[in-house]
């Protein structure tokens, strides 16, 4: 490993694929974490810097990967408010080369643990850098999956007479006790638990806290049911960093009596599986991890009657203590709750996807459902919202299947639907989210039910204003009515002021609607001009620019430097500095945009806008490089809009 992970004595320039990889590949259980672990800590001071990360779930290792640039102080907590926009940080200081004056950057090792998916790590490995990346994974292609040059092992199991020997050292203490019989049931164990080295530590725990022969465990184990109800429900959570206060919330009591555990109790649970090597904790963080191995194994020996019931117990004991958010502000004083939560949404997600045709036979609780919107409402707010859409269409597809018409739920998840659609530029399915959502909700609204909240909301509350105003200021400047949109805009930024101060962190609508009036400004500038009045056009565009100046620095504050807002308004100053003949200026906000809409395919349309007009900026240049990369970025151009 050391040769193909410890940093190089001198940088290969040359050489495009400059980070090195090591994949540890083999079945669950056999020990690649352990190995992994024991890598990291092992060669601790030959990295300036060590970062481990859950692979096992897209959102797990978004939120991991996320807290890189934190843990590199490259953002404060103040800016850290966008995820999406933390992970680009993250990735561009990896990707960075070193120079021999600037250390900067100095190598660093990246672990991915469990990415037995390699899709799911593929957004996130550094092609490029002072680095290295370790892998361990069930997939045997994980070490050339990346690179050509990848490598790694491949770790096999135990043979059953080197585990049957493993257990008998790990549990018998003298030679006395490994008679005839012994090393018999010790055989039967192994065949059973199948070479799996973090199998049998387990087990083995287990044996020596009961004080068992391996004859007494081996006959106890088919029928003994020793897996207290804690354990069970750890088996259907994310198995990592699982938070000790789900399941001694106070809520917990009122809302699910038969689930609440006193402190007295918990702990006694808790010791005897710790006793038992069966979890471990963090006592810092009040946190427990359990592996995924003896999760599998405790999920396959609950009765099939038993299993999806106590599905549903994990469920609503998340439920309960996860910070409920809404579509009308950003609630980003909860955020640092969901985040640690998010995981366990994600789990339950796929295990639900996992035992799916076993589960067909029992009612759907409509809890999961409104949890998933929730994972979806919150990945939505931290700019990730492509990441939700799986969850909602599974629990929309579980409420069609078991008739769940339950509300505001269901149309709560089509509002989400829509507003996760919206964002990713899919126009069709964000109209047809919508029209179910407002279908429902007028039908809710005809049976004199009590006035919904939701529709009472900008009637209520000037800071709600914020949306249905500064829709309705573009929908006049969209119709030509230049005059009524800019007054309904600028009526509406002076209350947001009022309320807010000028340039407010509480919450991007207020660079909505700058962004809007400097369209609006703009349109008149350029009315202004073909009507020949250059005086009053000028004035229009100087008010444009400096309200489109406003509207990045807001955007920025409240939802960083990475969102598709921020390139939109990017793109904006770009048009006016080649207005104002400051082409490098001009060049350097398309730089940005770009980087922004990147590759994302819901992207499409901005990328190609933004590449055009580059593109013939720099043709307008003139010269000869100017020429060649102007054809190039129009090129790109018809080739984005080609593809949509």
């Amino acid at each position: 490993m050391d040769e193909h992970l410890l940093p190089r004595g001198t940088q290969d320039w040359g050489n495009a694929q400059s980070t090195r990889l090591f994949a540890l590949c083999g079945m669950g259980g056999i020990g690649k974490t352990d190995l992994a672990v024991e890598y990291a800590h092992s060669r601790r001071d030959k990295f300036a810097a060590i970062f481990w990360l859950e692979a096992g779930g897209v959102s797990q290792l978004a939120s991991d990967f996320g807290r890189i640039a934190s843990h590199l102080r490259l953002q404060t907590a103040e800016e850290n408010k966008s995820l999406e926009s933390s992970i680009e940080i993250a990735k561009a200081w990896l990707t960075k080369p070193r120079s021999s004056n600037d250390s900067e950057n100095e190598n660093w090792l990246l672990i991915f643990d469990s990415a037995d998916n390699l899709d799911v790590i593929t957004d996130y490995v550094p092609y490029h850098g002072n680095g290295s990346v370790l892998v361990t994974s069930r997939d045997p292609f994980a070490k050339e999956h990346f690179f050509s040059n990848g490598s790694g092992i491949d770790m096999e199991p135990l043979s059953t007479t080197d585990s049957a020997t493993l257990l008998r050292k790990l549990i018998t203490k003298s030679e006395q006790d490994r008679n005839m019989d012994e090393q018999t049931a010790s055989i039967e164990l192994a065949n059973h638990l199948a070479g799996l080295p973090l199998a049998m530590a387990q087990m083995a725990g287990f044996i020596r806290r009961r004080n068992l022969s391996i004859r007494e465990f081996v006959s106890l184990y088919a029928t003994d049911a020793r897996y207290a109800e804690i354990h069970n429900l750890l088996a259907f959570m994310n198995p990592d960093r699982i938070q000790e206060y789900i399941f001694l919330n106070t809520q917990t009591s009122k809302e699910k009596g038969n689930l609440y555990w006193t402190n007295s109790v918990f702990e006694s649970a808790r010791y005897e599986l710790l006793a038992s090597s069966i979890i471990k904790r963090n006592i810092h963080k009040k946190e427990l991890w359990i592996h995924r191995v003896i999760q599998a194994e405790v999920r396959t020996r609950i009765d099939e009657s038993h299993r999806y019931p106590t599905f549903k117990d994990a469920v609503s004991l998340l439920a309960i203590v996860w910070a409920p958010g809404d579509h009308c502000s950003q609630q980003i004083k909860r955020w640092a709750v969901c985040e640690h939560l998010l995981p366990r949404l994600e789990r339950s997600y796929q295990l639900y996807l996992e035992y799916a045709d076993s589960w067909d036979l029992h009612e759907v609780d409509p809890t999961f459902p409104m949890l998933l919107n929730e994972a979806a409402v919150y990945l939505h707010e931290r700019g990730v919202s492509h990441e939700g859409k799986p969850y909602l269409r599974l629990v929309l597809s579980l409420c069609e299947q078991f008739n769940i018409t339950k509300e505001p739920l269901v149309s709560d998840m089509h509002l989400t639907m829509g507003a996760l659609a919206n964002e990713t530029n899919d126009a069709q399915t964000c109209l047809e989210h919508n029209i179910l959502c407002l279908s429902i909700r007028k039908a809710e609204a005809a049976k004199g039910n009590e006035p919904d909240l939701r529709l009472a909301f900008a009637h209520m509350d000037p800071d709600e204003f914020g949306f249905p105003v500064c829709n309705l200021g573009l929908a006049y400047w969209v119709q030509g009515e230049l005059d009524a949109a800019d007054k309904t805009l600028t009526d509406l930024l002076i209350q947001r002021e009022k309320l807010h101060g000028k340039l407010d962190r509480v919450s991007y609508k207020t660079g909505r609607v700058l962004h809007a009036l400097g369209n609006v400004r703009s349109s008149k500038a350029m009315r202004l001009e073909a009507e020949g009045d250059h005086e009053s056009a000028s004035k229009f565009w100087d008010e444009a620019f400096a309200i489109h100046k406003d509207c990045l620095k807001q955007y920025e504050s409240t939802l960083d430097r990475f969102n598709h807002r921020t390139a939109d308004a990017c793109h904006k100053l770009a048009e006016h500095y080649i207005r104002r003949k400051e082409h490098t200026l001009a060049q350097t906000y398309f730089d940005r945009a770009l980087s922004i809409w990147g590759d994302r395919q819901w992207y499409k349309n901005e990328s190609a806008r933004s590449s055009f007009l580059r593109g013939v900026h720099l043709l307008s240049l003139g010269g000869e490089q100017n020429v060649e990369m102007g054809n190039r970025w129009v090129e790109r151009a018809k080739l984005l809009r080609r593809e949509i």
